[in-house]
């Protein structure tokens, strides 16, 4: 969020609601992607005795739950951000990531328990959050 709150500070020289709706989407999402690595580095985690969020809701709630909530989040985000007119209309293009997120939620819903699986999900994440980066710039400029 601070990457985005500063340029649009720098641009425009104030900050309003507007910025902080536009720029949740990307939050949410670097959020699951953040949640999907730490869910395959969770038993070096362990290992070294750190306290992350996954260790403490547990491996099966945190990949099963902490995922599709994740998702879901960033769905609403997105649709919240369009009707607050925040973000151009044009963005709700990416709601065709669905089937990459369904893929992300579906993996890690049967898969928790293989941190090969989670670290392929890392990627997928960063294509989602990759994807609409791109969404939202192209759409304001389209607009």
């Amino acid at each position: 969020m601070i990457p985005i709150l500063g340029a649009y500070l720098v641009q425009v020289g104030d900050l309003t609601r507007k910025v902080y709706l536009a720029s949740l989407p990307l939050i949410v999402a670097t959020g699951l992607w953040v949640w999907i690595d730490e869910l395959a580095t969770i038993s070096d985690d362990e290992k070294a005795d750190r306290k992350t969020m996954v260790i403490e809701f547990g491996l099966k709630f945190s990949a099963r739950f902490g995922i599709l909530a994740l998702a879901a989040l960033f769905f609403a985000t997105l649709i919240v951000a369009v009707l607050s007119s925040s973000t151009a209309p044009l963005t709700l293009v990416a709601l065709l990531l669905i089937g990459l997120a369904w893929k992300i939620v579906s993996i890690s819903w049967n898969e928790y328990s293989h941190p090969e699986r989670m670290i392929a999900l890392g990627r997928n994440a960063f294509m989602l959050h990759l994807a609409t980066g791109i969404i939202i710039a192209a759409s304001s400029l389209v607009a």
